[in-house]
C-alpha cells in the first residue's frame, strides 16, 4: 500500500501532480513543499526569473549550470524536484525560505 502524501488543497491536478512526486521524494517535508511553493506558486518546471532561475525551485542558472542545462531539466518533473531535494538538502540557501510559513496552509498532509 502507497503511503498517503501531501497535497496543496488551493491547488488542481496540473499543480498536485508535481506536489505529489516533491511529497514523495521529501517524505511529505512540509517545510520542502512550502519553500516550493514560495519559490513558484505554479509548480511549472520552465518558469523563469528575471535572475536567471529557473523550474519548480528557481534554481540558478550561474551558480549550478549542470542542472539548469541538464537535458532532463524542463522535461522530468521527477528529475528536476529530486536535485531541488539535493540542494534543499545540502543547504543551499532558497529565496523563497523566508516565505515558506505563509504557504504552509496551502497543504494538506497525513
Amino acid at each position: 500500500m502507497e503511503e498517503p502524501l501531501c497535497y496543496k488543497h488551493t491547488a488542481g491536478e496540473d499543480q498536485n501532480k508535481h506536489v505529489r512526486i516533491a511529497a514523495r521524494i521529501s517524505g511529505n517535508d512540509l517545510t520542502f513543499l512550502a519553500l516550493l511553493d514560495a519559490e513558484n506558486s505554479l509548480w511549472t518546471l520552465d518558469r523563469s526569473s528575471p535572475t536567471n532561475d529557473w523550474g519548480a525551485c528557481q534554481v540558478n542558472r550561474y551558480y549550478h549550470p549542470e542542472i539548469v542545462n541538464h537535458p532532463l531539466f524542463f522535461t522530468d518533473a521527477e528529475w528536476q524536484l529530486q536535485k531541488c531535494w539535493e540542494l534543499y538538502n545540502a543547504g543551499v540557501k532558497f529565496y523563497g525560505i523566508k516565505n515558506a510559513w505563509k504557504t504552509k496552509k496551502n497543504f494538506t498532509c497525513p
